[in-house]
């Protein structure tokens, strides 16, 4: 997928020129999907404007700066926003997008494929939980066949790599590596180790897996959260000598609170527990309990060719962004004075504090200073 794009560019400017321009289209498209997204759910614009910035700059995505088809996060929110409008209005249009998002994905790479489908089953099953008897009012016949049709158009990218594993059983990927590329708990506490906080402080920074949010993100989302749970509706009084009946009412009092922005937290939630992989670890010691990845290895095609389940901390990235956007509007109503001072502080310290000050660069080789090994590669063909 991304040579595709890329191919003109790379033919006119230079393979140099058409892998930076793929690194710099990740911030903008994944910055504008997730402010479209935020924006359908009610966000306003300079809200919705935080939540895709924040989400662009996040420190996972700086920790990926070496790994460009994990940069192409654009089509995660992208599919979840045809998502949304196919279950609000049953369009077929935008099933089509959804299912177009899923396939091209897939040619963008496979990681970001299991997020997007992930996010897709949690959203699913919010959908279900928050609005009783909405599993049987979900438009099956349309959605059906456009399922099939995503995972026909992506058979071509799929089959090389089933084929290589029947052919080899040893292609796939070992249980004990997923293991040892799985989060650590604490890895949420963490920036990558490039990041101006880990320069300040050390012990925040780690090499690959920082996964926190970003400061600005976790404080406002932590707005948004207690602004929801500070109007929560009062349950009905149903008493019975369990028990039982009240706390039911509760759980669905907070479902009603929170609303169609109740499935960021619980994808948040969700996005964390798959990162840690099939076993818990925390501050390097695996407690050898078990989580449910472990059964989705086992069960789930496809999972055990993912070697780090940790890439799964992008849904937790990207959720708390668009929560954060909430959060903004929130703040923006309660000091209304601050107006676009506030929206431009914001920016500005979600910038700083995302920024690396010692980027990893690395001088494109053309051919004159590749490898001979390349050439010999190249007069194989």
């Amino acid at each position: 997928g991304e040579a595709v794009l890329a191919g003109p560019i790379s033919e006119v400017f230079g393979l140099g020129a058409a892998y930076n321009a793929l690194v710099i289209l990740s911030f903008v498209a994944s910055a504008y999907f997730v402010y479209r997204l935020a924006r359908l759910y009610g966000v306003s614009r300079s809200g919705s404007c935080v939540a895709g910035f924040l989400f662009a700059f996040c420190p996972y995505r700086f920790g990926h700066l070496g790994a460009l088809n994990q940069l192409q996060t654009q089509f995660i929110p992208l599919g979840l926003f045809f998502a949304v409008r196919f279950l609000r209005t049953e369009r077929l249009r935008y099933g089509m997008g959804a299912a177009l998002t899923l396939a091209v994905q897939s040619y963008f790479g496979w990681y970001s494929t299991f997020h997007l489908l992930a996010a897709l089953v949690v959203l699913l099953v919010w959908e279900v939980v928050r609005e009783p008897g909405r599993w049987r009012r979900l438009p099956w016949r349309k959605a059906t066949p456009l399922a099939l049709m995503s995972a026909a158009l992506a058979v071509p990218s799929a089959l090389p790599y089933v084929l290589q594993r029947l052919a080899m059983p040893e292609f796939d990927r070992p249980f004990s590596e997923t293991v040892r590329l799985s989060a650590d708990l604490l890895d949420y506490f963490r920036v990558t180790s490039d990041n101006i906080l880990a320069q300040l402080i050390p012990v925040l920074g780690r090499d690959w897996s920082g996964f926190f949010p970003g400061l600005m993100a976790t404080g406002l989302a932590a707005v948004a959260i207690a602004a929801v749970c500070r109007a929560q509706p009062k349950p009905t009084h149903s008493e019975s000598p369990s028990g039982r009946a009240t706390v039911l009412e509760r759980a669905r009092a907070a479902i009603r609170g929170w609303g169609a922005m109740g499935y960021f937290p619980i994808l948040c939630v969700s996005g964390l527990v798959l990162s840690l992989g099939p076993i818990l670890q925390v501050a390097g010691h695996r407690l050898w309990i078990p989580l449910p990845y472990a059964l989705c290895y086992y069960v789930v095609p496809g999972f055990s060719s993912m070697r780090t389940p940790a890439r799964f901390a992008i849904l937790g990235a990207w959720a708390t962004a668009v929560l954060a956007g909430r959060g903004f509007d929130t703040l923006r109503r309660r000091y209304p004075r601050l107006g676009s001072a506030f929206l431009l502080g914001t920016l500005v310290g979600a910038g700083a504090l995302a920024w690396c000050p010692d980027l990893p660069f690395v001088r494109y080789a053309d051919r004159a200073s590749m490898p001979p090994v390349y050439g010999w590669l190249a007069a194989q063909l």
